[in-house]
């Protein structure tokens, strides 16, 4: 894979690109990137491991796509603050909560599709009449 080439890279946006497949393997060499943000495509699958690679990973937007699994090990990221994940095809998203994860900004939920239980979500739906947490509901 050409990432490789890329080891730099600091910010990958490519929101809204009709991107189709999977998240290669190869990401886990570009340790530099700060910002990724690849919502609203068509990727699906799991997200590879090597993802835990990105210590350097703040802000991760991958809302709107098809991924499925668990993403658990994303509470191991350790600058990850900021996680848009919502329509996606998860098992669950708490696992990310353990380990007292603390985030300024992490969505799981727009309560239109699945609805994720997610303990450590700042915004669990989000709805006109404002944000709330359907897990907190029942």
């Amino acid at each position: 894979s050409t990432l490789v080439n890329f080891v730099d890279l600091m910010t990958f946006n490519v929101n809204s690109n009709g991107l189709t497949g999977t998240i290669p393997s190869e990401i886990g060499y570009l340790t530099s990137m700060t910002v990724l943000s690849i919502g609203s495509n068509q990727l699906s699958g799991s997200l590879p491991t090597e993802v835990g690679r990105l210590t350097e990973l703040t802000t991760w937007n991958l809302e709107r796509n098809n991924f499925t699994g668990n993403p658990a090990f994303l509470r191991e990221l350790p600058a990850l603050v900021s996680l848009t994940l919502h329509e996606n095809n998860f098992d669950s998203v708490n696992g990310i909560c353990q380990g007292g994860r603390d985030f300024t900004n992490f969505v799981a939920n727009d309560c239109n599709n699945t609805v994720y239980e997610c303990s450590c979500c700042t915004n669990c739906c989000i709805l006109p009449e404002g944000t709330i947490c359907p897990s907190l509901l029942l």
